[in-house]
């Protein structure tokens, strides 16, 4: 894992911690490695939620094509998978983080989960006055 040497001039307290993501105003833990706040760009993706409405979308309008050519299993489990695959998307997100001389990582989690790091960074940007140094969006739709 690599280690960030720390502003011990300023002390660092705890904005987020759930014991995978842990976020201060110094920097930012993950499972693989530290990032420090001041330099890192984030960004949520909801690409699997893109795939999802993708594949509804495409089984969607096969099932009504060829509704005529179907069983009414195949077309229950033709529905299930749609519902399935809308769930998965709206439930999971992705997180990118990013920073100057450190790994990429995306970060595959509950989009409940996701947000939280990701309003915790955003706050702890903002408390070292450097909000708006790097680039860090949110893609969702909401």
């Amino acid at each position: 894992m690599k280690q960030l040497t720390r502003n011990h001039n300023m002390p660092a307290h705890v904005l987020y911690d759930d014991g995978r993501f842990t976020v201060t105003t110094a920097d930012i833990q993950t499972p693989h490695v530290y990032y420090p706040v001041e330099a890192t760009t984030g960004r949520i993706r909801r690409d699997i939620l893109w795939c999802a409405l993708a594949y509804s979308t495409a089984v969607g309008l096969l099932l009504y094509a060829y509704s005529d050519l179907w069983r009414l299993t195949e077309m229950a489990v033709m529905a299930a998978s749609i519902a399935l695959a809308l769930f998965v998307g709206r439930t999971f997100s992705i997180l990118q983080i990013d920073a100057r001389g450190f790994p990429a990582r995306l970060f595959v989690a509950r989009t409940k989960t996701i947000r939280s790091v990701f309003q915790a960074i955003a706050k702890a940007r903002a408390e070292n006055g450097r909000a708006a140094t790097a680039p860090f969006t949110d893609d969702t739709m909401e």
